[in-house]
């Protein structure tokens, strides 16, 4: 499902089908204390589109899952300013579960907007959203994260409240407000989760090279029960997806963290490699030997070396690894049994390959996410 909205369609988070009706408050009306508006949106859905030129879509997702029960959430978001994509990232996101109409999460596409997610809705979606810009940041993230809670506030209609914690007046400052009837699962999440595609050039998802060195943190997790605020834990949730994920996220590099009870942390590290190519050739062809060091202090998984060739050198056999090649650019990705590189390791492979004219030894190599190599 999508948000069919100017410019673009938008994906859907998992699982948002609304039925019911809806009591919105705050109709993108600027505040009296200045604050940002925040902007209705209708739900229109319509199917999610890759990214043109690329292979299917993917949407993986991982973090807690907060058990049924619970009648409100609370947590601190660390936000990202500056970074966009032509993916759609959902980091870090929460919803309460319980049959909550309410999902919120920081979403980066073509810049960065807070955006909730109305589950009770007859056009179910996104129904308001604003620019987490300077002026915003000012009021309710001046350190870079914001607190923000959703919580029932009428068991009778199922009416659910959003709000974000105005730092300047020390007041929670009223999002948005919906009721009626949420079908479907009663679990919540607070998670990372990503709409990407997969691109033929460089084997990896748009979002992967241009969040590099990014972290997304969800800290300080909270649940209402009974009435009262508690650490999120064992007794009201469980961890969801992988530590190291696979090749469905659309970039290895990525890795998940559960850094505390009630805390995680996405991060796509800057990795650090050392490359070492070495060619011998004939009239017309040649072999090349690599060599690629993981410099860095953190072990690599799934790694791909990426590298553009200067002429019209074309590889027609690999060893040690699996190539992908789109005009001059190359991709070589990993076998099955040389995955992982640790600190200081190396893993060889090398090619075959044809050329005319001349045959000069790339340089410009780097790994996975985009991250340069020596």
């Amino acid at each position: 499902m999508a948000i069919a909205l100017a410019g673009g369609s938008i994906p859907a988070q998992a699982g948002s089908s609304g039925a019911g009706r809806a009591a919105v408050a705050e109709a993108s009306q600027q505040a009296a204390d200045g604050r940002p508006a925040f902007t209705i949106r209708p739900g229109l859905q319509s199917p999610p589109l890759p990214l043109p030129g690329w292979s299917g879509q993917l949407h993986p997702d991982y973090g807690f899952e907060i058990h049924a029960g619970v009648t409100g959430a609370r947590a601190r978001h660390s936000i990202n300013p500056g970074y966009s994509t032509g993916d759609f990232i959902y980091s870090p996101t929460l919803y309460p579960g319980s049959h909550s109409c309410i999902e919120l999460y920081d979403n980066y596409h073509d810049g960065l907007e807070l955006w909730v997610w109305d589950q009770c809705d007859v056009t179910g979606g996104l129904h308001k959203l604003t620019d987490i810009d300077s002026t915003f940041r000012s009021k309710y993230a001046p350190n870079s994260a914001y607190d923000f809670q959703i919580v029932k506030t009428n068991a009778a209609t199922n009416e659910w409240m959003a709000s974000v914690y105005n730092v300047t007046t020390s007041t929670w400052d009223v999002l948005y407000t919906t009721h009626g009837n949420r079908g479907g699962d009663t679990f919540g999440w607070a998670i990372f989760e990503a709409y990407t595609g997969y691109n033929p050039v460089t084997t990896v998802g748009d979002y992967c090279t241009k969040s590099r060195g990014h972290v997304w943190k969800a800290s300080g997790i909270k649940v209402q029960i009974s009435g009262s605020w508690v650490d999120l834990g064992p007794s009201n949730s469980h961890w969801r997806g992988l530590n190291t994920p696979d090749d469905a996220y659309g970039c290895p590099s990525v890795t998940a963290v559960r850094d505390a009870a009630n805390g995680y942390t996405v991060t796509n590290p800057t990795l650090s490699c050392e490359v070492t190519y070495s060619a011998s050739g004939w009239s017309g062809g040649f072999t090349a030997n690599i060599t690629l060091k993981n410099t860095g202090p953190a072990p690599v998984n799934k790694w791909t070396l990426n590298w553009d060739f200067a002429g019209n050198q074309t590889i027609t056999s690999t060893w040690n690894g699996i190539t992908t090649q789109t005009g001059q650019h190359v991709a070589i990705n990993n076998e099955s049994y040389n995955a992982i590189i640790n600190p200081g390791a190396t893993v060889n492979f090398g090619f075959q390959a044809g050329y005319t004219g001349t045959n000069t030894n790339p340089t410009n190599f780097t790994l996975t996410n985009g991250s340069p190599c020596t």
